[in-house]
C-alpha cells in the first residue's frame, strides 16, 4: 500500500471513530427525543429563588432547600472558572417549606457561619436523641466544604455544628448523612478547573472519573474514596443499609451495601432513560429527577436555550422498575433537579427556575 493510501485509510478510520463518538453522544443524550407533557397541568409555583436540591423532614412536613440566586452567575461563567466566578457573589441561603400549613415558605436564619455560602446538595439527619441536623454542600471560591447545621425548628434557625473540608473534595454534588459523625458525598467532576478543555472532555466523552467519598468525622476528619470509576456521580441517598448513587452520564442508579467500616459493596443497578440528577428516598422506593434531553440541558445552563425539559420518576422497590410521575418540555418548569411525593403532591426543584413546583397527582 502506498503512503497516500495509508494516509487516506488512517483519515477514514479517524473520521469513522469521531462519527461513532458523535452518534454515541447524540443517542445517549436523547437528542432525537420528542418530549410529550405528562402530569404537568395541575401545578403551582411556590417561592421566588432557585432551589436546586431539598431534604424532607417527613415527621413535620418540612422541606429544607438550598436557595442561591447567584447560581447562574457561577454555574456557567462568561469568563474564567467557576471558582473565580464565585468570588464576591451574594451568598445563598436556606429556605423551609411547610407543606402541612398552607405551603408556608420562610428563610431560615443561619448562625455561626462566616464567609461564602453557596448551597447545593442537602440532607437531613435525625439522631438517636431526636435532634435534627442539616448537611449542606457549600461551593466556595477556595474549594468545597460540607456544613453541618443543628436545626432549631421553634426558632427557625440553623446553627453551625461543624464545617468539613478534605483534599479529596473536588466538585461536590450531593451528601448523605448516615450518622452525626459519618456521611457519604459524591464528586460530580474529577477536573478541578471548570470550565476547561479537560472538564469538557470528561463530560462529552463520558469518562468514568468521578467517585463517592466516605467521611468519618467522629474524632478527626478521615475521608476515603469508596467507589471510583463512576460516570458523573450525582445524587445520593440511602435506606435500610443500602446506598443509592445516580450516575448522570451512564445513566443509572447504582445500589451498594453499606459495610461496617463505611466501605461499599456493589449490589445491582437500574438503568434510566434520561440524564439522572438527584434521588430522594421514600417508603416504597426512590424518586429520581433529571433531564430528558441532556444537550438541551447543557445549552439551557449556558443561556443558549430558554427551556430545558424536566422529568421525575419513581423507582419501585418490589419490581426494580421506574414509573414516570412528571414529564414536561420545560416551558412551565425547566431543568428539574429533585422531586418527591408527599400526600399525593409532587414537589419539584430546578437548577435555575425559581421556587418549588407543586403538582397535584390526584387530579387527572
Amino acid at each position: 500500500m502506498s503512503t497516500k493510501s495509508k494516509l487516506a485509510a488512517t483519515a477514514i478510520l479517524i473520521l469513522a471513530i469521531l462519527a461513532g463518538l458523535v452518534i454515541r453522544i447524540l443517542i445517549n443524550a436523547n437528542y432525537f427525543l420528542e418530549v410529550e407533557n405528562y402530569n404537568n397541568q395541575n401545578c403551582q409555583r411556590i417561592g421566588t429563588a432557585p432551589i436546586e436540591e431539598f431534604a424532607i423532614d417527613y415527621q413535620e412536613g418540612l422541606f429544607y432547600g438550598g436557595a442561591d440566586p447567584s447560581r447562574k452567575a457561577y454555574f456557567y461563567p462568561k469568563q474564567g472558572t467557576m471558582r473565580q466566578a464565585l468570588k464576591g457573589l451574594d451568598n445563598g441561603f436556606v429556605q423551609v417549606l411547610d407543606v402541612e400549613h398552607g405551603f408556608k415558605l420562610d428563610d431560615v436564619a443561619i448562625v455561626g457561619l462566616e464567609g461564602e455560602f453557596h448551597p447545593h446538595g442537602v440532607d437531613l439527619l435525625i439522631d438517636s436523641d431526636g435532634q435534627k441536623y442539616l448537611y449542606v454542600i457549600n461551593h466556595k471560591s477556595t474549594g468545597d466544604s460540607i456544613e453541618i447545621f443543628h436545626i432549631n425548628q421553634a426558632e427557625n434557625t440553623l446553627t453551625l455544628h461543624k464545617s468539613i473540608t478534605s483534599e479529596l473534595f473536588r466538585w461536590q454534588n450531593d451528601v448523605r448523612a448516615v450518622s452525626l459523625n459519618a456521611f457519604y458525598t459524591t464528586n460530580w467532576l474529577h477536573t478541578e478547573k471548570v470550565p476547561s478543555l479537560q472538564s469538557k472532555l470528561e463530560q462529552y466523552l463520558q469518562l468514568p472519573l468521578t467517585s463517592v467519598i466516605y467521611c468519618d468525622i467522629s474524632h478527626s476528619i478521615n475521608c476515603k474514596i469508596v467507589v471510583s470509576g463512576l460516570y458523573t456521580a450525582n445524587g445520593i441517598t440511602s435506606k435500610d443499609g443500602v446506598l443509592a448513587v445516580v450516575e448522570s452520564l451512564y445513566p443509572r442508579v447504582g445500589f451498594y451495601n453499606i459495610l461496617e467500616n463505611g466501605d461499599l459493596e456493589y449490589s445491582y443497578d437500574i438503568l434510566l432513560d434520561f440524564l439522572g440528577d438527584n434521588i430522594i428516598e421514600s417508603e416504597n422506593g426512590y424518586f429520581v429527577a433529571g433531564h430528558p434531553k441532556a444537550l438541551d440541558y447543557v445549552r439551557y445552563t449556558a443561556g443558549k436555550l430558554k427551556y430545558s425539559p424536566s422529568v421525575v420518576v419513581q423507582v419501585d422497590f418490589a419490581t426494580n422498575s421506574t414509573k414516570t410521575l412528571f414529564l414536561s418540555d420545560g416551558s412551565d418548569f425547566s431543568a428539574s433537579c429533585s422531586g418527591a411525593v408527599v400526600n399525593d403532591k409532587l414537589y419539584i426543584s430546578s437548577v435555575f427556575d425559581h421556587g418549588f413546583y407543586v403538582c397535584d397527582l390526584t387530579i387527572v
